[in-house]
């Protein structure tokens, strides 16, 4: 019996739906990184009246109750943002990976990301919209390098419970240094070696870097012309 061959056609992949969904979530992500930031301000607020009436009733233990009021609010704003850092990188990871299933299912493609061995699954839905749609996603280097950036600083939340990497003082020390130099603002306890994030400017800054990243490869993606079996 013949069979028809199968007949190659250009297609263009429509990713409209795709694009203002992930704006969407951006959106959202920027809206209760404020909210919530700002209700952690109050509950500061409240906490320095209950220190300072704490210190008023007992002045001889003032330098005690300072410091416990300090890191009390360092640990509670640190609760909140490295979170945030976290589920602002899954959405990246997330979104990355949802644009691949995009790619795979609108030009049948036969190569999938599963197929890709690489345990960073950021770094395998690069590479996969690299091969399959011929472009060059690391061409932006300074936004590139950033994302790789903000990965090291998630891994050390997650991986390392917020601590300098390091097993020697001197080594300690010299990463602190850099953690510093790359995330200002970053507050690092040089006698636990933990470190806290304490304000919204770094969350704010990598929801900023996914969504214009996320912008460079879904341009990148929807510019290109396939050529798809029938």
């Amino acid at each position: 019996m013949l069979t028809k061959k199968k007949s190659p056609i250009e297609k263009k992949i429509d990713l409209v739906s795709f694009k203002e969904r992930t704006e969407y979530e951006l959106k959202y992500l920027r809206n209760y990184v404020i909210d919530i930031s700002e209700a952690i301000s109050e509950k500061g607020d409240v906490l320095e009246e209950a220190m300072i009436s704490d210190i008023d009733s007992r002045p001889e233990d003032e330098e005690m109750l300072v410091d416990l009021f300090h890191k009390e609010i360092f640990k509670l704003k640190s609760y909140f943002y490295h979170s945030s850092i976290v589920l602002v990188y899954t959405l990246l990871e997330s979104s990355l990976s949802h644009l691949s299933n995009e790619i795979k299912v609108s030009t049948n493609g036969k190569l999938s990301l599963q197929d890709l061995s690489d345990n960073n699954l950021i770094r395998k839905s690069i590479r996969y919209i690299e091969l399959t749609c011929d472009i060059d996603l690391k061409k932006e280097k300074k936004l590139y390098d950033r994302i790789c950036e903000y990965q090291q600083l998630r891994n050390q939340i997650v991986h390392q419970n917020s601590k300098v990497k390091g097993n020697t003082p001197e080594v300690l020390a010299k990463n602190a240094k850099a953690l510093e130099v790359t995330f200002p603002g970053i507050n690092i306890n040089t006698e636990s070696w933990d470190f806290h994030i304490t304000d919204n400017s770094l969350i704010k800054e990598l929801v900023d870097v996914v969504d214009n990243f996320l912008g460079v490869a879904i341009n990148e993606v929807n510019s290109q012309v396939f050529v798809v079996e029938t």
